[in-house]
């Protein structure tokens, strides 16, 4: 919500000096903070009510001015108003099988440890999520270990990347607790 003095800056009342102006001009700022949709019709309203208090048949008895200007952006809705949220990663504790994958498979995959990489690939399958929402899960780690198993590193490393590419997302917004 804008503050009074923002608000202040998007209403313009043709005569300022005016003891009726700024009384309006506050009940405008006033209504707009209440109901910014309603403004307008709340601040007539509250002008026709002040002009039957003071005895006048129309607030021009008083001396109201003839042009009263709000300008109110449009609000913006709820989903639009709120702020994009941070992309949601394994790497954001706790994710364990984040931790599993730098303590194990990561350090294989670096030092090109293929007997060592098969043997991780060989225990993915254990730690697969339900198959009908990850169903690639474990022909991916059956393939990453034939390929470890071969002696053929980029493929190997292949398999790490599409399994990636196919789940890491979802994994971390569902299932990034997930115990292993």
């Amino acid at each position: 919500m804008a503050s009074p003095r923002q608000m202040a800056s998007r209403v313009t009342i043709s005569r300022p000096d005016d003891k009726w102006s700024s009384a309006l001009s506050s009940v405008l700022l006033w209504c707009n903070a209440v109901a910014p949709r309603r403004s307008i019709w709340l601040g007539i309203s509250v002008a026709g009510w002040v002009a039957a208090c003071a005895g006048g048949d129309s607030p021009a008895d008083l001396g109201a001015p003839s042009a009263v200007h709000l300008d109110v952006p449009p609000r913006a809705s709820a989903s639009a108003a709120r702020a994009p949220a941070a992309p949601i990663t394994c790497k954001d504790p706790p994710c364990p099988l984040f931790d599993w994958m730098a303590t194990h498979m990561e350090p294989a995959l670096e030092a090109g440890d293929l007997a060592a990489l098969e043997a991780q690939f060989a225990e993915l399958p254990a730690m697969a999520p339900p198959p009908r929402d990850y169903p690639n899960w474990v022909s991916i780690a059956r393939d990453g270990a034939s390929a470890a198993q071969a002696g053929e590193g980029d493929a190997a490393r292949a398999a790490c990347r599409s399994c990636h590419e196919q789940y890491v997302d979802r994994y971390a917004r569902e299932l990034r607790k997930r115990r292993i």
